[in-house]
Formats: structure tokens, C-alpha cells, sequence
């Protein structure tokens, strides 16, 4: 497929849901040119890594060996920390969004909400924690942007 297509992302991700169909969610996830082989047990592994391969060997997929890590218990997948006892956030995405001082401008505040909204799975009632900074979000090139006591109380509380 030539590079720079709009829509080769999603053409990828399609062939790769199309070989992995029986797999994806019980021993395989797959995220565009991302693979995770996961087993319950060491003793299952190596089956399941070897189904995944076969797999891959008959659609003529290639990986990258420096890219590969085998036989670990926990790993980082799409800035998520996965290991067997579910999902948890990466510490550095964590630290990033409580060392992060309050917006000056509107523009920081949407960075700052980007950056929450990647989390957003592991914050209770974010909805409501981030509707006093909503109205900042739309204000208009020519208004003020003020940081007030109230949205320093909801930044808190995100963090």
C-alpha cells in the first residue's frame, strides 16, 4: 500500500482484524501494526505464540525483532501498563497530568484536557470533574482568558 493514503489505518487495521478474527480478544489484541499475545498460563504461551505466527507466516506479515518482546509478564501497549491483573496507567502519563501547572492560556487548557481525556477510563465522573472548565474552552480569540479560585479547585480534583 503507497504511504501518505488517508485511509490506510483503517484498511490496515481491517486486514489485521480479517487474520486474527478468531483471536482478537481471547489470545491476541491488535492495534494497527501493534501485537500482544496473551495466555493465561506459561504453559499456553507458546502455543498461543506459535498459532499467532502461523497466522502471520500465511499472510506473509513480518515483524521487526528489536521491536519484539517475549515471555513477559507485563508490558507497555498503547501508553497503557498491561499485565495479568488488567490494565493500569503508565506513570509517566500519570506524573505528566499531576506536574502539570495550571493553563494560561486557552490553548494549555486544551492540551491539559487531551491529555486527562487519554485517562479519562480511570477517572470517575470526569464529566463532571472538568465542567467548570468547559466555558473557558469556548471563548472566543477575543475574550479574556481568566483562572479563577473554582477552576483551580476542578483542576485539583482531576488531578
Amino acid at each position: 500500500m503507497p504511504f501518505g493514503l488517508k485511509n490506510a489505518g483503517a484498511t490496515y487495521q481491517r486486514a489485521m482484524n480479517l487474520i486474527f478474527h478468531d483471536l482478537i480478544g481471547r489470545t491476541v489484541e491488535v492495534y494497527i501494526d501493534d501485537v500482544v499475545v496473551k495466555s493465561p498460563s506459561k504453559a499456553n504461551h507458546v502455543g498461543h505464540l506459535r498459532q499467532a505466527f502461523n497466522r502471520m507466516r500465511a499472510h506473509g506479515l513480518k515483524m521487526n525483532p528489536k521491536k519484539c518482546a517475549f515471555g513477559v509478564t507485563a508490558g507497555n501497549f498503547l501508553g497503557f501498563l498491561v499485565h495479568q491483573r488488567g490494565i493500569e496507567v503508565d506513570k509517566n502519563k500519570a506524573t505528566a497530568i499531576m506536574e502539570t501547572p495550571p493553563p494560561r492560556t486557552k490553548k494549555e487548557l486544551q492540551s491539559f484536557l487531551g491529555n486527562v481525556n487519554f485517562l479519562r477510563r480511570f477517572i470517575s465522573n470526569l464529566a463532571g470533574k472538568i465542567r467548570l472548565l468547559t466555558p473557558l474552552l469556548k471563548l472566543k480569540d477575543t475574550e479574556r482568558f481568566v483562572w479563577g479560585a473554582e477552576h483551580q479547585a476542578a483542576l485539583d480534583d482531576i488531578k
